[in-house]
């Protein structure tokens, strides 16, 4: 099995709120609750055309982090 980088990114309230209203959706009480209940799998197949991109976009911002880190421990 091919190993991967795995990515985790945390948004709060706020930006999902903002987010809900330009998708003209209601953040309810229980959807919100809802999403903190676990972590959520984003798959990259839903992206379409734009996949490539998302997947280069997150890479460079993860080998970033990655070399940050790497600094930090010398």
């Amino acid at each position: 099995m091919e190993e991967k980088v795995k990515v985790v990114i945390e948004l709060d309230k706020n930006t999902v709120q903002a987010a809900a209203y330009l998708g003209d959706t209601q953040l309810s009480d229980e959807l919100w609750k809802q999403m903190l209940s676990e972590p959520i799998s984003f798959p990259m197949g839903v992206m379409e055309e734009q996949r490539k991109e998302m997947e280069l976009g997150i890479s460079m911002a993860a080998i970033g982090i990655g070399l940050k880190r790497m600094e930090e421990l010398k």
